[in-house]
């Protein structure tokens, strides 16, 4: 018997459930489920291509960037977008950097966002994202943040993690800034990455699910669809909310048989069609087919 699952969704809030707690996230296309206000940023690196990523540094402060990319070369080690399914925390690709230890800074970068829908000065956003390292890491040595004109002007703040630290687990977190009075062309979110730059060995950390939204940090549970329906042809229906938080899009996950509760995609998940949801026991394998 084969089970379909369904997901629901709203652009600005940042949180996905699984059945009947259910994220908030944008409609993009067919292909990609994007959460957050900034389809552009690609936070679940589904839309990158594998390999070393782009220096973008000083020099090149207006110039859109149209990949991940990192701060400076030679400020990280192995800086990567990965395309191994296990060591992304959702969907297929992840990032990965360490920092130099001869350096005390570098930034991992997301693609820029250009006028007329880049980021506006004077406001109050969250970047948000999840991370895994083999050691634990000082909030003051990952700071999220905005940079208005890609270098300068830039606006970051130490991490908060929701979750305890464990080795080699990935880390929900985030930091909430307002941003500063320039503008250029194109601007961009930011994790920075700090150390003491003294030689000392920094950890390999990883990169998944990054998402920025206008305002204070946001975890509030949206409305339930209610007079949901399946039948042994496959078909599914739903009453999607009429108000409250949530009344977005939709994702389906399809297994070739009954999941277990366990089953559910990962809160706050960035999919692609076509991206294989492993979570829970049972050894079971659902494909995400629509979003």
């Amino acid at each position: 018997m084969m089970k379909t699952k369904l997901l629901l969704g709203n652009p600005k809030s940042n949180k996905l459930y699984a059945m009947l707690l259910f994220g908030l996230f944008l409609n993009y296309g067919w292909s990609q489920q994007i959460i957050g206000e900034f389809p552009i940023m690609d936070g679940g690196m589904e839309n990158q291509t594998a390999g070393n990523l782009v220096g973008q540094g000083s020099g090149d402060t207006g110039t859109a960037s149209t990949t991940w990319s990192i701060s400076t070369t030679g400020g990280t080690i192995d800086e990567m977008i990965l395309d191994t399914p296990v060591d992304a925390r959702t969907g297929n690709f992840s990032i990965q950097a360490q920092l130099n230890p001869e350096r005390d800074n570098a930034r991992v970068q997301t693609p820029s966002i250009v006028a007329p829908n880049a980021m506006a000065v004077g406001t109050e956003y969250t970047v948000q994202f999840f991370y895994k390292s083999p050691t634990a890491i000082a909030d003051a040595d990952l700071k999220p943040g905005i940079y208005l004109n890609n270098t300068s002007g830039g606006k970051t703040t130490s991490k908060v993690d929701v979750s305890a630290f464990e080795a080699n687990t990935w880390i929900k977190s985030y930091g909430t800034v307002t941003t500063g009075d320039t503008y250029q062309v194109s601007n961009w979110a930011v994790v920075r990455l700090g150390g003491p730059g003294d030689n000392t060995e920094q950890p390999m950390i990883h990169f998944d699910d990054f998402v920025v939204y206008s305002g204070a940090y946001d975890d509030t549970a949206p409305d339930t669809p209610t007079a949901g329906t399946y039948d042994t042809s496959g078909n599914i229906g739903w009453a999607a909310p009429t108000g409250g938080v949530d009344n977005g899009g939709y994702v389906v996950v399809k297994y070739s048989e009954m999941p277990n509760d366990d089953n559910d995609p990962n809160q706050n998940g960035i999919y692609n069609v076509g991206n294989t949801v492993t979570n829970g026991t049972g050894g079971l394998f659902g494909t995400v087919v629509y979003i």
